[in-house]
């Protein structure tokens, strides 16, 4: 039978063991609910939050290795988000999803190793991202003669990722190919078509300038471009005002200041036939 000098002893030390084990036990419960918040953080898309419970959880129970684990795990899970989305050609969801990786790229210094994704590859695919993005733009521009959209989607991208020599390739390819419209176009005598191409092209010229020797035209084949182009326009519309359709002379002069807005002769012949038509029109 124990003295009650041994008793004495081992009272603290039972003490310190139940208070040791209600510890652990609340650490493991604060551990498991921090993994919880950042599983459905994860699944409702809130990457940056869930990085963020790891993260804290983590400085909160150094040493972890479940939320060491976790951690890892949902660094891997936001890089599969961000591929399937560049997968099914959701360019802006990838780089926003791959922007939060190399935004808490440092906080992963821990694991870094483990991970299937460097910082680099990380840069590399946002990069990949916004030249498909801007490709993808002006693509769907060219068709609608919206030439000026189709410059302008790669505006920011050269800006971002000034000299690189895949985005100038593409860059220079857009523009060739707008170059080409306008040739076509004067030769199927589409003047109003022609016109826009050679003018979107002629109103970036300062733009173009870093990329002159790699194209097959100068600023000064885009303006007597656009002098035919003018001149057969502006004599068109004079036939059909002088047939007496105002109508079709109006809509040929309007077409014409979609490439020369500033041409006061133009605008003041459409004032008249304008004025002319309403007459007209009165009259009937």
């Amino acid at each position: 039978m124990p003295s009650l000098h041994t008793k004495a002893a081992i009272l603290p030390l039972l003490a310190i063991s139940l208070f040791s084990f209600s510890c652990a036990s609340s650490n493991q419960t604060a551990v498991q609910q921090a993994i919880s918040r950042s599983r459905a953080n994860l699944e409702a898309g809130n990457f940056q939050r869930a990085l963020d419970s790891y993260k804290s959880a983590l400085q909160e129970y150094p040493g972890d290795g479940s939320l060491a684990a976790g951690y890892t795990a949902a660094a891997e899970e936001i890089k599969r988000a961000a591929d399937s989305a560049l997968e099914r050609g959701d360019l802006g969801q990838a780089k926003k999803i791959a922007g939060v990786l190399l935004d808490n790229y440092a906080d992963f210094k821990g694991f870094q190793l483990q991970l299937s994704f460097s910082e680099a590859s990380l840069k590399a695919q946002i990069k990949n991202g916004r030249m498909a993005g801007c490709e993808k733009q002006a693509r769907q521009a060219l068709p609608l003669g919206d030439f000026q959209g189709a410059l302008d989607a790669y505006r920011p991208v050269l800006k971002e990722y000034p000299g690189d020599p895949p985005l100038t390739a593409k860059y220079i390819k857009i523009i060739e190919e707008i170059k080409a419209v306008g040739e076509s176009s004067l030769v199927g005598r589409e003047f109003a078509l022609a016109g826009k191409a050679y003018y979107a092209l002629w109103k970036n010229s300062s733009d173009l300038k870093p990329f002159e020797k790699q194209l097959s035209f100068d600023r000064d084949i885009l303006t007597a471009g656009l002098d035919k182009c003018r001149k057969s326009l502006g004599q068109k519309g004079l036939e059909q005002y002088r047939k007496g359709k105002l109508a079709e002379a109006i809509s040929i002069w309007e077409s014409l200041l979609a490439f020369d807005p500033d041409n006061a002769d133009i605008k003041k012949s459409i004032e008249t036939g304008k004025s002319q038509l309403k007459k007209l029109q009165q009259k009937k």
